[in-house]
């Protein structure tokens, strides 16, 4: 008969090898599952950066980066107005993305067409990922 293992004896095994693949180039840094999905499904990260809109009068656009062919975005703050065509959102019955809501955008012109606006006075910021 065969007895169970310990199960904290093999976490304790687990985290001793932590420290092993910490600074391996060829394995990368101990990171959790989702940051390794996306890296997976959507390739290297290429840049990460916050952008903000004071209202929803200063609609906002995402930076530039010839490398980018997704993004990332998460909601934070805020709700806001947006579109993927380029044209600057309406101020009511637009398209809304909820604060705390992660989108991904695939693609450069889906990119360069981003633009958004907080839904109200108070400031909408997106924390943005590019990747390659």
């Amino acid at each position: 008969m065969s007895s169970m293992p310990d199960e904290a004896a093999a976490l304790a095994e687990l985290f001793t090898q932590v420290p092993a693949f910490d600074f391996r180039p060829d394995v990368g840094y101990a990171i959790g599952v989702i940051p390794r999905l996306a890296r997976y499904l959507l390739g290297d990260p290429v840049k990460y950066f916050n952008v903000s809109s004071a209202n929803f009068n200063t609609p906002v656009t995402l930076p530039d980066d010839p490398r980018a062919k997704s993004a990332v975005l998460q909601v934070i703050g805020q709700a806001c107005f947006y579109r993927t065509d380029g044209t600057i959102p309406a101020t009511s019955n637009e398209q809304t993305i909820p604060a705390g809501s992660i989108v991904t955008l695939t693609g450069m012109p889906t990119i360069k067409g981003f633009v958004f606006s907080a839904v109200s006075i108070s400031t909408c910021f997106i924390a943005v990922t590019y990747y390659d």
